[in-house]
C-alpha cells in the first residue's frame, strides 16, 4: 500500500498498473493516469488502521487518509481520500 501511495506521489504509473487489484485493472485508464499525474498535489498519508498484512500473513488491509490537491484552472483545490486498500 505504501509503494502504490509513493508510486501515486512520484507519477510511476507502470507501478500503479501493476500493482492494481484485478477490478481496479479493469478501470484503468493509462492516459486518464497521465493526464491526472501532473494536476494533482500529494499532501501526506495517514494509516489509521491495519488489520493483518504482516510478513506471517497472506493478505491484510489498512485504513488511510489521503491527502492531495488538484490543479484546476490556475487554483488548487484540496481533498481527503478515506480508503480501506490491501496490505500488500
Amino acid at each position: 500500500m505504501r509503494s502504490r501511495y509513493a508510486a501515486d506521489v512520484v507519477g510511476n504509473l507502470d507501478h500503479l498498473e501493476r500493482t492494481a487489484m484485478p477490478e481496479a485493472l479493469q478501470a484503468f485508464n493509462r492516459l486518464d493516469a497521465e493526464r491526472v499525474v501532473h494536476e494533482t498535489i500529494w499532501l501526506g498519508l495517514e494509516v489509521r488502521r491495519v488489520v493483518g498484512g504482516t510478513v506471517e500473513d497472506q493478505t491484510g488491509q489498512v485504513e488511510c487518509l489521503m491527502r492531495l490537491g488538484r490543479i484546476q484552472m490556475g487554483a488548487i483545490a484540496l481533498t481527503r481520500l478515506g480508503s480501506i486498500l490491501p496490505a500488500a
